[in-house]
């Protein structure tokens, strides 16, 4: 404890004052350290470019829960308002196989749309916030289909992404989660004053 709370109180010192020119002085490779730091989930939108970039994304406690995946989104639209992909048949409907399925929050669980995506052959889901605006939501629930991997975006962005489909416009995405993320200093190495 005494050593740790000297390291602490070291650290802390460094970093009121602005000072963290520990040795040694490299930076860190990308993707060699932060290994205890998961990435954020990314839906990463690659067309069409009028709203390309990576939009902030929330995950799930269910469904694969480390995934880097690319394919084109298609919107499920049969069913009733909110009820959209509360079956099989409403992904089915619209095409969904090897495909990324995107569909709104509503009246089912979170769990039930990803099953229903599963069954109907999407290889993934992304599910659009109804509410909130900007907020972008975390999911729980438990599937009982083979499990695709799964993430919310905000009603902001879902918007935005309901706007191409709307054009016509084909919507190609990234998902991504897990992985962990780099640090370009010496911050935090193990021994990282030590010459051995």
């Amino acid at each position: 404890l005494n050593e740790a709370y000297s390291d602490i109180w070291g650290e802390t010192v460094d970093r009121i004052n602005g000072r963290g020119g520990d040795t040694p002085d490299q930076a860190r490779t990308a993707g060699a350290c932060t290994a205890s730091t998961p990435l954020e989930p990314t839906l990463t939108v690659n067309a069409p470019g009028s709203i390309a970039g990576s939009l902030p994304a929330g995950g799930a406690s269910f469904g694969l829960q480390s995934f880097s995946l690319t394919s084109d989104l298609v919107q499920v639209k049969a069913g009733g308002a909110q009820s959209v992909g509360c079956t099989v048949a409403d992904f089915t409907a619209s095409g969904v196989a090897g495909k990324v399925a995107f569909v709104d929050r509503g009246v089912c669980g979170f769990a039930v749309k990803a099953d229903n995506a599963s069954a109907a052959g999407a290889t993934g889901l992304v599910i659009g916030n109804n509410q909130g605006g900007t907020a972008v939501i975390s999911m729980s629930g438990a599937m009982t289909q083979p499990a695709i991997p799964v993430l919310s975006i905000s009603q902001t962005d879902g918007t935005a992404v309901k706007g191409r489909f709307a054009a016509n416009e084909t919507v190609n995405v990234t998902m991504t989660r897990g992985g962990f993320g780099s640090d370009n200093s010496v911050r935090w190495l193990m021994g990282e004053d030590s010459t051995g």
